[in-house]
């Protein structure tokens, strides 16, 4: 059984974020990386607010924070600009990982849950210390 939660974040009825929306296409990549997700509770093109507008997120996994991005090759010409979007979501608390579409074939489901385990124990981690 595959979980994709409802999309109920606020920003999604933003007009602006609503008509990018529209325009996003789900790359053959991005299908096969949410079969391998599995029973995981995910939200997927999840908008994010920044200070000037918004960013969109391929996977986003708020029970640990984890956001999963699939690169196509446009993103080899744009590394500056995902770095700083990386960079703004790590300073939300959100761990971004990232695999390229020829990453994704060969990717197994258990390698994924593994590293969500150890990202929902490091965030328990870190709720502990902070009390």
């Amino acid at each position: 059984m595959r979980y994709k939660l409802t999309n109920r974040n606020p920003l999604s009825k933003n007009p602006k974020v609503k008509k990018y929306l529209k325009t996003v296409t789900v790359t053959r990549y991005e299908t096969a990386f949410a079969h391998k997700l599995r029973d995981i509770k995910y939200y997927s093109q999840y908008p994010f607010k920044t200070k000037t507008s918004f960013i969109i997120v391929d996977f986003y996994i708020p029970s640990c924070r984890l956001v999963f991005e699939i690169d196509g090759s446009y993103h080899d010409k744009q590394l500056k600009k995902d770095k700083n979007r990386d960079l703004f979501l790590s300073i939300k608390g959100i761990k971004v990982i990232r695999f390229k579409n020829s990453e994704v074939k060969n990717l197994d489901p258990g390698y994924l849950t593994k590293i969500i385990l150890k990202e929902k124990k490091t965030k328990k981690q870190r709720k502990l210390l902070v009390i």
